[in-house]
């Protein structure tokens, strides 16, 4: 209990200090309520000052929500909605006259010259028949020069394959061996030959005149022009002599010899680097942010969101074991293996 209400019962302190200090200097009064009233403001009020406020503050129509039907947007078109109709209307109407304008000179042109159904009938068909020729002919146009671009194509590839660009490393070593073998055996036909009609004639002019027979076969009497035929035929002739010239005439060497000597290494197809993560296929770092996008694919009886598609000349299957014998399952149109 406070000591006011023990020393002055019920009374308040104000009053108490008033009866028994009565007339008194205000200050006295002043003090002894700020005494026992402390704590509070000198002037109080309802507003709060700016500086004493916590946190911020927002106005009502940030706070509420608009209107569930009647919001902002829909009051906007409402009031767009003149404006739109006036731009819409007046574009379907420009369109409708520049239709028609092409529409009715065109219709009075083929009713004038087919009044009837019938010969309106006939003046379709032909349309169409005209419309379709014209178009075939385009195609077959069209056609031609793919059947050109892909017969190229064909040559190129043909072109490659005389030059053993197909063939595999392996391939070709044994294809020189090969060659080298046919060569060896030739060279020694022709020497045990040579050497056994020298030996019964006692002459070694013959001997001579027989390691030179190819001479006869085209390359002069010193053997110049097989030099020059060799020099014309360049890298492409050594390359198809290379893969497919173990039956050729051999030039001054012999009878079934080679034309110069083959190379002893070949570019072939399997030589070219190849693989996202082989470091012989970038020449220089690709940043992040070039790098394109994971292809993926989302249909209806057949996706790959994964965007897993394998790679098919590293021989790299994007399905697993699990999943490989019901690779059908995965598919849009599946055509299945043959024995």
């Amino acid at each position: 209990m406070p000591l006011g209400r023990l020393l002055f019962g019920s009374q308040l302190p104000t009053q108490q200090w008033r009866s028994v200090f009565g007339g008194v200097h205000p200050t006295l009064a002043r003090s002894a309520q700020k005494r026992f009233f402390s704590g509070g403001a000198a002037k109080p009020g309802w507003r709060v000052a700016r500086e004493h406020r916590f946190g911020p503050t927002l106005p009502d129509h940030a706070y509420y929500g608009e209107h569930a039907t009647f919001n902002y947007f829909v009051l906007f078109i409402r009031g767009m909605r003149p404006y739109l109709e006036k731009v819409l209307g007046d574009c379907a109407l420009t369109i409708k006259n520049a239709a028609l304008a092409v529409y009715r000179p065109v219709t009075a042109f083929v009713v004038k010259h087919n009044p009837e159904l019938r010969l309106q009938f006939v003046a379709f068909a032909s349309f169409m028949a005209t419309h379709m020729a014209i178009t075939k002919q385009f195609n077959d146009m069209y056609q031609r020069l793919v059947d050109v671009t892909s017969l190229l194509e064909l040559q190129a590839a043909q072109l490659h394959a005389s030059e053993g660009f197909w063939e595999s490393e392996s391939e070709q070593q044994e294809a020189r061996l090969q060659r080298h073998a046919e060569h060896m055996k030739d060279l020694e036909t022709t020497w045990e030959e040579a050497l056994r009609e020298a030996t019964l004639s006692r002459n070694f002019d013959i001997l001579v005149r027989s390691l030179s027979h190819g001479l006869s076969d085209g390359c002069g009497e010193h053997g110049s022009d097989c030099t020059e035929g060799t020099e014309r035929e360049g890298t492409h002739g050594a390359h198809a002599k290379a893969g497919h010239g173990a039956s050729d005439a051999h030039g001054c060497f012999g009878k079934s010899g080679q034309n110069g000597i083959p190379p002893s290494l070949m570019w072939n197809f399997n030589a070219m680097p190849y693989g996202k993560d082989n470091p012989d296929t970038k020449t220089f770092p690709i940043p992040d942010h070039e790098q394109p996008y994971r292809a993926f694919s989302l249909g209806f009886t057949a996706n790959n969101l994964s965007g897993n598609w394998g790679d098919y000349i590293d021989r790299q299957d994007n399905k697993n074991a699990l999943m490989r014998p019901a690779r059908m399952m995965f598919t849009d149109v599946f055509i299945p293996t043959t024995k």
